[in-house]
């Protein structure tokens, strides 16, 4: 499986030679109504006409998803195991509570395909995972510019 298909877009690796994998999510302002949203999309279908496993509930290799609310300028940080078990405690409810959105996507030749996700407050959902590990470790970063390695070149996380 590669990297990319098994959900990791970035490695980040540390001082100490420890890797963190990273799955970038990024949301752009809604093409035909053009707001900007500031729930999580937790994508449950990838593909509807196959009826894929999306992100929130497939197995994924990655440790944290960058969420990017790219014109609010927000990543939410988001630890992987915390968040499929969230969703999967509460996705009956979420499902009914909050709203349900389709996107119809493209790839550069022209294939399309539609995914399902369920559009949860980040704080709800940020409480939610607090339950599955009460020291979960969610953050929500503000930024400005694209973050750089002191004396390295710079790192680009695709925001």
């Amino acid at each position: 499986m590669s990297h990319q298909t098994a959900g990791v877009d970035t490695s980040i690796v540390l001082e100490n030679d420890d890797r963190i994998r990273v799955d970038e999510k990024v949301r752009y302002k809604n093409e035909i109504t053009g707001k900007t949203y500031n729930d999580i999309a937790l994508e449950y279908t990838s593909n509807k006409a196959y009826n894929t496993l999306g992100w929130v509930n497939k197995p994924m290799k990655a440790d944290y998803i960058f969420y990017v609310i790219k014109p609010l300028k927000i990543c939410y940080v988001l630890p992987v195991i915390e968040l499929q078990q969230a969703w999967k405690n509460n996705e009956r409810k979420w499902k009914k509570e909050y709203p349900k959105i389709s996107a119809k996507n493209r790839t550069h030749d022209g294939k399309t395909w539609e995914t399902l996700s369920c559009c949860v407050p980040p704080e709800i959902l940020f409480n939610a995972m607090n339950n599955i590990t009460p020291k979960c470790k969610c953050e929500k970063i503000n930024f400005e510019i694209t973050l750089k390695k002191q004396n390295t070149s710079q790192i680009d996380f695709g925001f």
